[in-house]
């Protein structure tokens, strides 16, 4: 999260600045302002991907600032959930049920970057369901006029003309095949307008206002929770109808004779249903008062961009965004502490903790001292995960995030569970079928050490496990009809042991035979075990059981 909002606050800086300078700039050429806001799109576009390459430079945070950026109080326990050892457990869990909130963050803003990319999707997929369906124009006044013009604008690539059958349709899109969608009665319009028409559209596709504008609608879908971003794709919009409003007239059409044609398709598209796409249109309704009064008005600058105006502008707008790629906060260093409890409330000394820089990748290792203790000291801002391992007890994963300040976060783990294996073979041959022959591995029940001898209070220091011993062994038989049949396999059984000893709960988690997890269910039923304690009090263990059924030959 830490990247996605450097991304943005720069994106946002780029945007902001040539807002400003296009505001400054309101006495020149809409060529020029449409430009310098082209350039910045871009540049705001590929401003994470030079921040690596940029000379860095560092500015300390004002102190408001830095505190209103602060994680949440730390909350006084994890919670977890037992496993079994070297499996991972759940994470901790902010009040309310909340996960890490950069996490969460993180989902609210690939939400709105998929939906927002799925409208733009829609939108293209529309556009080209249009123009499969669309007749092309080859002849005729649209496509001699079309040839003319296209030389005058000096236009390399051939333009296509489509007409569809949509009643008001009138955009310009692509740029390997530059294509204009004529609406369904263009056939029957004057040369007047056919003429204004394609001066319009044509000055859209030598100007490369579709790419971008294509640009503008990728960057607000993947800021779309920056409201600058949509005023710089709506200005982007307005500067570039602006600006082929001008070549219009300078391509020899006289103003009130344009804005008669303008209102006319206005009016028409008012009247229908139009559909959003993502392109360059010539009339829509919503701008046309201010088009009108910048053509109306003698005063205004319309004078092509030159060269040496575009060369200037993108060399002052990438030169903003080198700067800008660079900046980076002052890096404060920073502590994550707290202590580590086991389910009793009581403190675990030699807990192993392992924290990485999600980032970077960067380790950090530490164990907690005596009283419980852990600390990571000299962390530079950013998303840590974590991880806890102790003998005994189920590990703990979790995140953090630290911003400008040190952060407390106490844990508490929970004991883990009991592993037993146990091989149950048969003879295939009909004589030695009487009794199986069983085999019982005790598995590894992953404890730190035996208690001591629970003889008054147990004091402060936690994880004083004792494990269970085993006092009764059922062993399981192999079911005649499995043995016949030559099925084996392996039975994996989950069940707790309660805390006088007996095993309640056995469920079977995997099973090649029904017989066979039925006959290990069984045995494991009888079983009994001594008291598991905890600190000198009996608590409850998890316990998974792994029944190898074997066939010999």
């Amino acid at each position: 999260m830490s990247l996605l909002l450097e991304s943005a606050i720069k994106a946002s800086v780029i945007i902001a600045a040539a807002l400003a300078a296009a505001a400054l700039l309101r006495r020149r050429s809409a060529a020029l302002r449409h430009w310098l806001l082209s350039a910045a799109v871009v540049c705001a576009a590929v401003a994470p991907f030079v921040g690596p390459l940029a000379p860095r430079w560092n500015v300390s945070p004002p102190a408001a600032l830095s505190r209103a950026a602060q994680p949440a109080d730390p909350i006084g326990a994890a919670t977890s959930s037992t496993a079994a050892p070297g499996s991972a457990s759940e994470l901790f869990v902010l009040p309310g049920g909340v996960d890490d909130p950069g996490r969460l963050i993180g989902w609210v803003w690939a939400s709105g970057a998929g939906l927002s990319l799925f409208v733009l999707a829609a939108g293209f997929w529309r556009l080209s369901r249009i123009a499969t369906r669309s007749q092309r124009v080859t002849e005729g006044p649209w496509a001699e006029l079309a040839a003319d013009l296209s030389r005058a604008w000096g236009l390399r690539r051939p333009v296509r003309l489509l007409q569809s059958d949509h009643p008001t349709l009138l955009v310009t899109w692509g740029f390997r095949r530059p294509t204009v969608i004529l609406p369904a009665g263009a056939g029957e319009w004057s040369d007047d307008r056919i003429r204004v028409v394609l001066l319009h559209e044509l000055a859209h596709i030598q100007r490369g206002d579709w790419l971008t504008q294509l640009a503008a609608e990728c960057l607000r879908a993947v800021y779309w929770f920056n409201p600058l971003i949509w005023m710089a794709s709506k200005r982007l919009r307005q500067e570039s109808e602006h600006a082929c409003d001008d070549a219009v007239l300078g391509g020899g059409v006289e103003a009130p004779e344009y804005a008669t044609h303008l209102l006319d398709l206005a009016r028409s598209i008012r009247d229908e249903r139009q559909p959003w796409f993502p392109v360059p249109a010539m009339a829509r309704p919503s701008s046309l008062e201010r088009r009108f009064s910048a053509m109306l008005n003698g005063s205004t600058n319309r004078s092509p961009l030159t060269r040496p105006a575009r060369i200037a502008t993108t060399m002052a707008v990438v030169a903003m965004t080198v700067l800008i790629a660079g900046l980076g906060a002052a890096q404060t260093f920073v502590t994550f502490s707290g202590s580590v409890f086991d389910p009793s409330n009581r403190v675990l000394p030699g807990v192993r903790l392992v924290l990485t820089n999600s980032q970077s990748q960067a380790k950090h290792e530490v164990q907690t001292d005596g009283t419980g203790r852990f600390e990571f000291v000299g962390l530079p801002p950013g998303d840590y995960t974590w991880e806890t391992e102790l003998m005994g007890f189920a590990k703990l994963k979790g995140t953090v995030t630290v911003i400008g300040r040190d952060v407390q976060r106490d844990l508490a783990l929970q004991v883990g569970s009991l592993e037993e294996t146990i091989t149950i073979t048969a003879s295939a041959s009909a004589a030695s079928a009487g009794k199986p022959v069983v085999r019982v591995v005790r598995g590894a029940s992953r404890v730190p050490r035996e208690a001591p001898a629970c003889a008054g209070s147990p004091g402060p220091i936690g994880g004083n496990i004792k494990a269970p011993r085993k006092l009764v062994d059922v062993r399981p038989r192999y079911p005649e009809n499995a043995r016949l049949a030559g099925t084996g396999g392996v039975v994996v059984l989950d069940a707790r042991i309660d805390t006088d000893g007996t095993v309640r709960e056995v469920q079977v988690v995997n099973t090649p035979d029904p017989d066979l997890g039925v006959e290990a269910v069984e045995a494991v039923r009888g079983w009994e075990f001594s008291q598991t304690l905890l600190n000198c009090e009996p608590i409850e263990v998890r316990m998974k059981v792994t029944a190898n059924f074997v066939i010999r030959p």
